[in-house]
C-alpha cells in the first residue's frame, strides 16, 4: 500500500494530510473533520468504487486525487497503488460524501478511526 496520505485521528478530530506532491494534485493541504462528522470507515477493494467525474484533480489510473462527482456524491479521493481503499463514509451536509484514501497500515488505522466513533457515541 502506497502511503500517500498521513492521518491523524483522536478524540475529537480526523485531519488527512497529503504527502509530497498530492497537495499539489489535489488542491488541498488538509482535510480536518470533527470525529462526529464521520459516519463510517472500512476497507474496500478500488474495482468497488465508482470514481465519477473528476471536477479538481488527475486521474490517470494508478494515480486518483482530488475531487470527484459520482451518482449526487462528492467524493475526496488520494490513492495510489494496489491494496484496499480506506473509505470514509461523512455524514451528510458536509462537503465531501466519502473519503477514499491509501494509506500504510489501513486495518489498524480503520481500527483507530472505529475507536474512535465508538468513545465520540459514548459521550453523546
Amino acid at each position: 500500500m502506497s502511503d500517500r496520505n498521513r492521518v491523524e485521528v483522536d478524540a475529537e478530530h480526523l485531519s488527512v494530510h497529503p504527502r509530497g506532491l498530492d497537495a499539489l494534485w489535489r488542491f488541498r493541504r488538509e482535510i480536518t473533520l470533527p470525529i462526529d462528522a464521520v459516519d463510517s470507515v472500512a476497507l474496500t477493494p478500488k474495482s468497488d468504487l465508482k470514481r465519477g467525474i473528476r471536477t479538481l484533480g488527475t486521474d490517470v489510473g494508478f494515480k486518483i486525487c482530488g475531487t470527484f462527482r459520482s451518482q449526487g456524491d462528492v467524493n475526496f479521493w488520494n490513492y495510489r497503488g494496489p491494496g484496499p481503499v480506506l473509505a470514509i463514509r461523512l455524514r451528510p451536509g458536509l462537503e465531501f460524501t466519502h473519503l477514499y484514501l491509501s494509506v500504510d497500515h489501513p486495518d489498524d488505522l480503520r481500527d483507530r478511526i472505529a475507536a474512535a466513533l465508538t468513545g465520540a457515541s459514548d459521550a453523546e
